[in-house]
């Protein structure tokens, strides 16, 4: 008998493929060209299934951290629609140029994070496509060129020679904005002086002979806020699932985020349910006194699947559309939740009854999020691989 991983698993995260591709035709429609940033198991939502769904919708640009992630995705492109033609699978990384090989041989865009590392990949004599990373202010990875002036001239007739010394091809070039989601003057001025920078550069390459195919700056909130930075293509990752930044205020920029429909669904079934007499404690350390008798129903779910201890007072799950909260401290593998007023308000709770965890819809991500002192996509990127990713 063959296993099956849905089958054998009732914590299952749910990724809605009607609605990643409704997110895409929104997103491209408002924005323009985008590459689909499907990194990290893009986001938590299962790159494959999702990489497939955007192809179906049209996509055919993709952008990935590392270089497995890169041919992962040119593997469930091909298998969707026969051939991986016409799409561009970027990496947005550090690539070693020792894989220079496989990068040509896969036809992947490899990113050059320094002008040392765009030498590196000329020395290989590959034809390669590179997108050349800028600094305008991360202070992560890319050219540095300072504040302006006889430095990003500096750098840009580097680069120009190198790209005009090699076989390298000059696919594209693009920065990183570090607060284009903050709501301030100063983010404001800042992400607007990152601009400023990244067009210098463009210009004085381009006054050296140097030009890119391709020039993209925006990430999800950029390309919500600040449409005169479009260029020729925006990277969206958090919006394409359904999320938005987690400093998005009410005006809904560009009235992009309330036409998304949220991706994913974790669900759970119950395995047991048991009573405790009030004053009867639950969980490691006893950390809940039960104040009532209590029915208590455990979950085959912990933190081991990425449903963190964090959560505990945050998150809420449902049952049959009530809320059962969870009791305790969550285990690695369970965790207890309370159904006695669910059962009170004639609820069906049994031992495989359905049990929404985490979901987009009303803030509910949001929700958790803000109650662990963290970020929307952190939590759906940190659910673990031995959770299925189910189409629905």
């Amino acid at each position: 008998m063959t296993f099956n991983r849905e089958e054998a698993r009732d914590t299952q995260a749910l990724i809605d493929g009607a609605a990643i591709r409704h997110n895409y035709r929104v997103i491209t429609e408002t924005v323009g060209e985008t590459y689909c940033v499907i990194k990290a198991n893009a986001y938590g939502h299962g790159a494959e299934i999702c990489a497939r769904e955007l192809r179906e919708a049209g996509a055919s640009r993709f952008a990935v951290a590392t270089l497995e992630e890169a041919l992962e995705i040119k593997a469930a492109i091909k298998q969707a629609d026969g051939s991986a033609e016409g799409a561009e699978i970027l990496i947005l990384g550090y690539t070693s140029p020792e894989q220079a090989a496989i990068l040509e041989e896969n036809g992947i865009s490899a990113t050059a994070v320094s002008l040392s590392h765009l030498e590196e990949f000329a020395k290989t004599g590959k034809k390669l496509s590179v997108h050349l990373a800028i600094d305008t202010g991360m202070n992560r990875i890319g050219v540095s060129i300072g504040d302006g002036g006889e430095e990003t001239g500096e750098a840009a007739r580097s680069a120009a020679k190198i790209f005009a010394d090699s076989a390298l091809i000059a696919a594209g070039v693009f920065t990183h904005f570090s607060r284009a989601d903050g709501h301030t003057d100063s983010d404001v001025e800042f992400t607007r002086g990152q601009y400023r920078k990244f067009c210098e550069f463009i210009e004085q390459a381009r006054i050296n002979g140097l030009s890119f195919r391709t020039r993209h700056a925006c990430n999800s909130a950029a390309a919500a806020r600040f449409p005169e930075m479009h260029l020729d293509a925006c990277r969206c990752g958090l919006i394409l699932y359904g999320m938005t930044p987690d400093s998005a205020q009410e005006e809904n920029e560009n009235a992009l985020y309330p036409r998304l429909r949220p991706v994913m669904r974790l669900k759970t079934n119950v395995a047991t349910l048991h009573t405790a007499e009030a004053g009867e404690r639950v969980g490691y350390g006893g950390s809940h006194l039960c104040e009532r008798k209590t029915v208590i129903a455990t979950l085959p779910v912990g933190y081991g699947d990425g449903f963190l201890r964090a959560y505990a007072k945050g998150c809420i799950p449902t049952v049959g559309g009530f809320e059962a909260p969870i009791l305790g401290r969550i285990c690695m593998d369970m965790c207890m939740i309370d159904v006695t007023d669910a059962l009170a308000a004639g609820v069906p709770v049994t031992p495989g009854s359905e049990v929404t965890l985490l979901s987009a819809k009303n803030g509910g991500i949001d929700a958790v999020a803000n109650a662990a002192g963290t970020i929307n996509y952190e939590i759906t990127t940190a659910i673990t691989k031995r959770v299925p990713r189910v189409l629905v």
